[in-house]
């Protein structure tokens, strides 16, 4: 039998193809159908050729070969024929979904049914990342796999099919799956020895990378996977951006074969996949940013017409679907990505340009046209545009501008209804001949039919609202209720959220008049008074009194090595105090440019009420009423969206936008998911206020880490560009700030006496003026009352009552409280209840709820660790006992929703109302229970006093016995006090607080009698309100001759007239230093009440105390016969129109400051006049004064004035002249400060001669790099100045050319100038014209790509700065080059410039430098070969400095010698233990190191064993490494193996319980450097016999170590014959105990130290030190 040939069979399935009766649609013959499926697969067998989709078209039928009869033939021709017509015209659009092996599980793609599965193999590449090699589709459960050169057409493919994709075998045989650790796993098994390639591009450091190379020797697979899992895990991003920084590595080492594997990976090309060139046409970076630019603007117009421009375009819909696909969430992204597709195919760019602008032109976008760059300047493009943009233009307006619903939320509509959108049309009532008009307009694409028919049909409804409305009704009627709510979250803020935020905040952000009378609460603006707000910044300010009342003291920079042996200036009064900026209001706050605002304070200060303020202004804003002026002039104009969230009402998960969902829109009206994109995609126009971080845990914030938490948020990991402003205690602020060092600091100081009168006249507002002076004068009839009006809470409370006119306030914290809350129960019992308790609770009822409540809330505080202020019922005990508390107003009731779930929480209507209560449980424990109070109390005291201040204060106040508790126990802790660490200097200072006032609440006098000769005692923090009263308590019950004899000085700050009577007393009985501020007080008439005090002061500050030029004399002569007054201080007060008559001398009198006095230009001769009549004044102070057109002559000379500072003072370049005549006037100032001054345009001529003028400060002042010529003229025209500093003038472009020589110069700051690498050349042509500069500072200035060509020799230039210059790597040839052509620096510094992979091959050979500094330059272990080969090159330098970087893993091999050198330091490496052999091997390599300084390293655990010899070495540093008493024995045998230490420091580490057994003897030692090393009275046997074993130490030094009682060990101290010098100060010792040392050693006793009758008590000298650790050094 013959076979059939395949046309034969292709006739014979056409002629058995079903006829369908189109009528009923239901077959009439009874013959199947072939599959397609089947057809295909023949087809495949067959090896048939197909034609590429878009062409394909089915075998002509040669009716001669086929067995049909004529007329069968014929009509099947026709049929044909028809077909074949209609199959070109149809443009069909099916959906179907691929099932994948990886995520995401399936794939829903709307695609041509022409599209090949060759084409689809293509756009799942594009969207996986498996290439199309690779990809395996199967139909039918995997039974039918399908042809690459067939159609979807072809193979039957229908609507809503499934196709399954699997995956071929081999290394890249799938697509990429998540980057977990199986992944890395396969990925480690590929990449074999290209592991090390890729961790260098991973960031790993090359001391890590050996690491792994040890962990699996010779297992290159194992090393890469420990590699890659070590990577993983360090990452904090999700793995989206995790698989972009790996696939990103892997292609940069050219291993994209890998990289196709990670999720998202696009080939390099511009199309994936090609491999052709770039066309001409974009080959050029002008050609290509050009053509660029105008796609960006077509990307950014053109909106939803933007797939029907593709259409236009010619690009093809299959190919327009697959942009969304690449680029989901960007829809700019999708339309600029297919445009330059586009363009790529084009073949000049001309030919781009002209078509797409035609293109637009067609489809109505003149507008956008018009946009393009210089297209509308041209006549040709104008003449287009005149010709279409009338009658085009106006009709795209006529569909954008309608008064329906918005454009963009119909066109996200039509993106969601999908096939039911016919139905919807119908329901809406739109005719369906109407309907097909849109699908005949719009063939070829759904969206555009959907989107014009809602546009058509919201044109026709009255309003946007009348339109909505219609629209949900419908969409609800054919079952998409899914959409309704997708209308309410498209386009956010929509009008409703506005409205229902506005609605929620102006009825819920009202201030409370009441505690529990919630009506009686007001408005907002009715009632809330602005607060007193500062801004902390980094800028130093100037040596205050700190907190702690630690004395900082004043120092310069040092730029040269020190180590300080004697620790004379001890850290722990070194402690920074930073300026304070005033803020007017909270819009203040708003207006910083930072996202992050933290807002401190304490408990009751407003923090709470200030952001209430925000949301409230906020909502008025938005109100109608409001001006279009008035919204534009607010900072909270820009925000559409604010949110206040309570922290203490958060769920565990801390979410914000489910707390949104939850606090705010309780009913959940609007869905989440809407939150979090319109906060995402807008964050600049959404405001985050979170209110009471520190009112639950820290740790529980740490621990919820979703993508908008709160720990998130405020750790700038989540909406980085929205500004959030969070509040906060002081306490959890420090732990916000490790978590985000860059917030802005912003501190609530409370009321002044305005804003408390203001508060008392809103608040009474219903009563008469006499009324509110009734108030105020209780108030201020107490300093405690008064200090406490300052806090906002208890000005609140104490308003509440004083309600009547005989009311009256009590003087201490406690009684104020138990007024308080006896007023809460006596008003409440005075109204009808509400609730279902049958009858009024009585006072003692009342009691025993305060005492049921505060137990509940004290054994949280304890178990918890923090003070818990919201909780769920089960927790109080009872229902009954939290509707009784409710009922009172001691409780609230909060219910919300979280997400389906109603919470509901109980709080305390403020913490300080739960701090109450628990004070009343457990100060009657004190009396029941003692032994259980002890177990409280001290656990209270050994946490964080400063958050369990009042609950102390008031157990203290409440209960004799408890307050008796309360001070043995903090007695207990000051006398232990140790002040090595400034965390314990803050700890003292809160328990001595604490202890002044508890005894104040106590009234405990008689225990003050026997505290007065405690050595704790010693107030070293600024008495300032209630300390000061607590103080004033204290001192006042001292027995009448006794004297507190360790209070040498006190810092007191006054506030109020009371304030002055407090301070008098005190003073009289203390009799000792005084350093006083006075603030906000009238002095004007009170200058008298100072006498008594006056031969105390030692600094005197009068902050806006409405002084005039009258009371400077006054004020002068008062304090004409003291000896002590050192400063003073008048700020802010209006001295214009000084007078100089009568002024006495004060011969003590040395710094004068009047800053902000109002002082202009004809008061200066005056100023001079007193300093003149002052007789030893130094410096003068004249900041922020108006001096413009200030004049030279009669000045007084003033022989004793040395500094003068004329910052911010309005003077301009024309005033210069008569600045320095004044200057020679005075005749002896030697430091001139002329900063934040408008000198641009200055000029050098008639500069009056200043021969004792030695440093000019011009920082700030404008200039630019034409005035430096003129800066130089006078300097040379000064006559004697030797240091000019230019800090932060725009200096950029100097030239070197016309510099006067100014002979005296020897220091130059051009720090922050803005000097660039090109301009070095310049810059040392003027160093050289000046001719004696010996140092030259360019910190802060961008020099990477420095050259060191054409570079002047200085032959006096010693010192060059190059702090933080952007210096890198490759910059470092260069740098040497400048150095050696200026040809005598001697001291090189490189701090906080990035060095990571410093070669040290061809460095120019510099004789003269000595010293190196190279600080925090990120240099790594790997990098020290190559330092020391830089060093060895340079050739003679001694000292070379490598502080903050991170040497852990350092190896001692390839060290080249440098014989030179002779100090190293290695601070705060990160050095361990075991490096310590590493290290000593460098030294000994090295060949000539005598000073080793490893400060701040981690060396506990140190081993002495393996330790080269290094004869040169003579001085060890090893201070604060955290040695302890058990390394003491490894410590002397590295110093006997070194051979030749002179000198062993350990200061700063913990030795207490040292042993002196197995001492190796060192004999080379001599000094020995224990200070404060926490060594105590019973270790001092063991520290002897640690000397005598040592066998040859001359000096010891045991300074700052506890050894009172160190007598009745005396006889424990074995001779020490070497001893000559043993330093015991500030060990609190007594006599005694000198003398038991002096006797155990034979030793003289002089002053604080022992020594040999023929030795002398001299000082050590200081050893060079590097730089500070923790400041960048600034200079000027």
């Amino acid at each position: 039998m013959s076979q059939p040939s395949l046309k034969q069979w292709y006739e014979d399935r056409k002629r058995l193809r079903v006829v369908y009766d189109h009528s009923r649609a239901k077959p009439v013959e009874r013959k199947n159908k072939i599959k397609k499926s089947r057809q295909a697969a023949f087809k495949s067998a067959l090896a048939e050729r197909t034609k590429p989709s878009g062409q394909h078209q089915y075998t002509k039928t040669n009716t001669s070969d086929s067995s049909l009869g004529k007329e069968q033939c014929g009509a099947q021709a026709k049929r044909d024929e028809a077909s074949s017509y209609r199959s070109k015209d149809t443009y069909h659009m099916i959906q179907i979904f691929i099932k994948t092996p990886i995520n995401p599980k399936t794939l829903c793609l709307r695609l041509d049914h022409k599209t090949t599965v060759s084409d689809l193999k293509d756009i799942i590449y594009r969207k996986l990342a498996i290439r199309p090699a690779l990809q395996n589709l199967y139909t039918n459960n995997k039974r039918f796999k399908l042809c690459d050169a067939l159609t979807l057409l072809d193979l039957g493919i229908k609507p809503e099919t499934n196709i399954d994709l699997t995956l071929a075998e081999g290394l890249l045989g799938g697509a990429p799956t998540p980057v977990d650790e199986t992944f890395l796993r396969t990925l480690a098994v590929n990449l074999c020895k290209d592991w090390q390639q890729l961790a260098v591009k991973l960031k790993f450091r090359p001391a890590e990378i050996g690491k792994f190379e040890r962990l699996a020797e010779s297992n290159p697979e194992e090393q890469a996977h420990q590699m890659l899992v070590s990577w993983l895990g360090a990452q904090q991003a999700d793995d989206r951006e995790a698989g972009e920084r790996l696939r990103s590595a892997l292609a940069q080492i050219g291993r994209q074969d890998l990289a196709a594997r990670i999720p998202g990976y696009v080939p390099t090309s511009p199309r994936a996949g090609s491999k052709r060139k770039s066309p001409a046409h974009l080959s050029t970076s002008d050609a290509s940013s050009g053509i660029n630019e105008m796609l960006g603007v077509v990307a950014e117009n053109i909106g939803k017409d933007w797939k029907q421009l593709g259409t236009s375009l010619g690009i093809k819909a299959a190919q327009i679907d697959t942009y969304p696909i690449d680029h989901p969430n960007d829809v700019k992204e999708q339309i600029y990505q297919m445009l330059r597709d586009w363009v790529w195919k084009q073949t000049s760019r001309k030919e781009a340009e002209d078509g797409l602008k035609e293109t637009l032109v067609k489809l109505g976008r003149a507008d956008i046209v018009q946009e393009l760059p210089g297209y509308a300047n041209t006549s040709q493009g104008a003449r287009k545009i005149d010709e279409v943009h009338c009658k085009q233009l106006k009709e795209h307006q006529s569909i954008t501008d309608t008064s329906g619903i918005g454009e963009k939320k119909l066109g996200d509509l039509a993106e969601h209804i999908g096939k039911d959108w016919k139905r919807l049309g119908t329901t809406l009532g739109i005719k369906v001949a109407k309907i097909d008009t849109f699908q005949l307009d719009y063939p070829n694409d759904l969206n555009q039919q959907v989107f014009r028919m809602l546009l058509d049909w919201s044109r026709g409804q009255p309003n946007q609202e009348a339109a909505k409305d219609g629209l949900k009704k419908a969409l609800k009627e054919i079952g998409r209720a899914d959409v309704v709510r997708i209308l309410g979250e498209m386009e956010l803020p929509s009008k409703a959220l506005v409205a229902a935020l506005m609605s929620h905040y102006k009825e819920t952000m009202k201030v409370n008049t009441h505690p529990t009378l919630k009506y009686l609460a007001r408005d907002m603006d009715k009632l809330y008074v602005s607060l007193e707000l500062l801004q902390e910044t980094n800028e130093l300010d100037k040596p205050l009194i700190l907190q702690s009342g630690l004395v900082k003291e004043k120092h310069e920079t040092d730029h040269t090595m020190h180590i300080d042996i004697e620790g004379e200036h001890e850290t722990d009064k070194i402690q920074t105090e930073y300026k304070k900026v005033p803020l007017k209001s909270y819009k203040d706050i708003l207006s910083l440019d930072k996202n992050r605002i933290l807002i401190t304070a304490e408990s009751g200060y407003g923090k709470s009420t200030l952001l209430k303020k925000i949301a409230y202004d906020w909502a008025v804003l938005q109100s109608d009423t409001q001006s279009t002026r008035q919204k534009q002039k607010s900072p909270l104009s820009k925000y559409e969206l604010v949110f206040l969230l309570d922290i203490n009402k958060m769920e565990a998960k801390f979410n914000i936008t489910d707390e949104i969902s939850s606090q705010i829109f309780s009913q959940n009206e609007f869905g989440k998911k809407s939150f979090e994109n319109y906060m995402t995609q807008n964050p600049e126009k959404v405001l985050i206020l979170l209110d009471g971080a520190d009112e639950i845990s820290f740790e529980r914030l740490q621990n919820a880490n979703e993508d908008f938490s709160v720990y998130n948020v405020l750790s700038f990991k989540s909406l980085k560009r929205c500004k959030v402003i969070v509040t906060s205690r002081q306490s959890t602020a420090l732990k916000l700030l490790t978590c985000n060092p860059d917030f802005t600091r912003v501190n609530i100081n409370g009321f002044d006496d305005k804003n408390k009168k203001e508060y008392i006249t809103k608040f009474f507002s219903n009563h008469d003026a006499q009324h509110h002076d009734h108030v105020l004068s209780e108030i201020n009839k107490s300093e405690t009352l008064r200090s406490l009006g300052e806090i906002p809470l208890f000005l609140w409370l104490m308003c509440s009552s004083l309600t009547h006119a005989e009311s009256r306030l009590p003087d201490r914290i406690t009684e104020l409280l138990n007024d308080a809350t006896s007023m809460i129960h006596r008003q409440k019992m005075s109204k009808d209840w509400t609730s279902d308790i049958p009858k009024k609770i009585t006072e003692r009822e009342f009691k025993e709820l305060m005492d049921k409540l505060g137990q509940v809330a004290l054994e949280s505080l304890v178990l918890k660790g923090y003070a818990q202020n919201s909780f769920v019922v089960s927790e109080l005990g009872s229902e009954d006992l939290v509707n009784l508390g409710c009922e009172v107003g001691l409780l609230t009731r909060v219910q919300f929703m979280h997400g389906i779930k109603e919470v509901e929480r109980v709080h305390f209507y403020h913490m300080i109302f739960m701090q109450f209560c628990c004070s009343v449980y457990l100060s009657g424990m004190a009396e029941s229970n003692p032994d259980k109070f002890n177990e409280y109390m001290s656990q209270l005291i050994d946490g964080d006093v400063e958050r369990n201040g009042y609950l102390i204060r008031f157990c203290s106040g409440r209960k004799r016995k408890a307050a008796e508790c309360v001070i043995e126990l903090t007695k207990n802790h000051l006398s232990a006090y140790s002040k090595h660490t400034p965390v314990e200097c803050e700890r003292y200072v809160c328990l001595h607080r604490i202890m002044m006032l508890a005894l104040f609440e106590a009234k405990l006098g008689s225990t003050v009698k026997t505290l007065a000769l405690d050595e704790w005692v010693r107030f070293q923090y600024e008495l300032k309100g209630e300390d000061l009263l607590a103080a004033h308590y204290f001192i006042n019950n001292l027995p009448e001759r006794s004297s507190l004899r360790h209070v040498s000085d006190l810092t007191i700050t006054c506030q109020g007239t009371t304030d002055l009577v407090l301070l008098e007393q005190t003073v009289a009985r203390t009799r000792c230093d005084l350093s006083l501020q006075v603030v906000g007080v009238n002095m004007k008439d009170k200058i008298h009440q100072l006498k008594s005090i006056s031969p105390f002061v030692t600094s005197l500050t009068l902050i806006d105390c409405q002084l005039s030029s009258v009371s400077v004399p006054q004020l002068f002569k008062l304090f004409q016969s003291t000896t002590k007054l050192k400063e003073v201080c008048l700020v802010g007060n209006d001295l214009h129109g000084l007078k100089s008559d009568h002024i006495p001398h004060i011969s003590s009198l040395e710094d004068l400051m009047l800053d902000r006095c109002k002082l202009t230009k004809d008061d200066i001769g005056p100023v001079f006049s007193i300093v003149a009549a002052a007789g030893s004044v130094t410096l003068l102070v004249l900041q922020d004064n108006d001096l413009h057109g200030i004049k030279g002559d009669q000045i007084t000379h003033i022989s004793s004035l040395k500094e003068l500072h004329l910052s911010a003072c309005g003077i301009q370049s024309d005033d210069i002249g008569s600045v320095f005549s004044i200057v020679a006037a005075a005749g002896s100032v030697t430091t001139l400060l002329l900063d934040d001054n408008d000198l641009h345009g200055i000029k050098g001529d008639q500069i009056t001669p200043v021969s004792s003028l030695k440093g000019l400060h011009l920082s700030s002042c404008g200039i630019q790099s034409d005035d430096v010529g003129s800066v130089f003229s006078i300097v040379a025209a000064a006559g004697s100045v030797t240091k000019l500093g230019l800090k932060d003038n725009d200096l950029h472009g100097i030239k070197g050319d016309q510099i006067t020589h100014i002979s005296s110069l020897k220091e130059l700051v051009l720090q922050a100038c803005g000097i660039q690498s090109d301009d070095i050349g310049s810059v040392f042509s003027v160093v050289a014209a000046a001719g004696s500069v010996t140092t030259l500072t360019l910190i802060d200035n961008d020099l990477h790509g420095i050259k060191g060509d054409q570079v002047t020799p200085v032959s006096s230039l010693k010192e060059l700065y190059l702090y933080a210059c952007g210096i890198k790597s490759d910059d470092i040839r260069s740098i040497f080059s400048i150095v050696a052509a200026a040809g005598s620096v001697t001291k090189l510094v490189l701090n906080d410039n990035d060095l990571h992979g410093i070669k040290g091959d061809q460095i120019t050979p510099v004789s003269s430098l000595k010293e190196l500094y190279l600080d925090a330059c990120g240099i790594h272990s790997d990098d020290i070969g190559s330092v020391f080969s830089i060093v060895a090159a340079a050739g003679s330098v001694t000292a070379l400095a490598l502080m903050d970087n991170d040497l852990h893993g350092i190896e001692g091999d390839q060290i080249t010698p440098v014989s030179s050198l002779k100090e190293l330091y290695l601070s705060a490496c990160g050095l361990q233990s075991d490096d310590i052999g590493s290290v000593f091997s460098i030294v000994a390599a090295a060949g000539s190191v005598s000073t080793l300084a490893l400060i701040y390293n981690d060396l506990h655990g140190i081993k002495g064993d393996q330790i080269t010899p290094v004869s040169s070495l003579e001085e060890l540093h090893l201070y604060a490494c955290g040695i302890q008493s058990d390394d003491i024995g490894s410590i002397f045998s590295i110093v006997a193996a070194a051979g030749s230490v002179t000198m062993l420091a350990l200061k700063d580490n913990d030795l207490h319980g040292i042993k002196g057994d197995q001492i190796t003897p060192v004999s080379s030692l001599e000094e020995l450097y224990l200070y404060a090393c926490g060594i105590q009275s019973d270790d001092i046997g063991s520290v002897f016999s640690i000397v005598a074993a040592a066998g040859s130490v001359t000096k010891l030094v045991l300074k700052d170590n506890d050894l009172h009682g160190a007598m009745k060990i005396g006889d424990q101290i074995g001779p020490v014959s070497s001893l000559e010098i043993l330093d015991l100060a500030d060990c609190g010792l007594q006599n005694d105990d000198f003398r038991a040392f002096s006797l155990a050693l034979n030793m003289r006793i002089n002053g604080s130290a022992l020594l040999r009758p023929t030795a002398t008590h001299s000082k050590t000298p200081h050893i060079p030190h590097t730089p500070n650790r923790n400041k960048k050094c600034n200079i000027s």
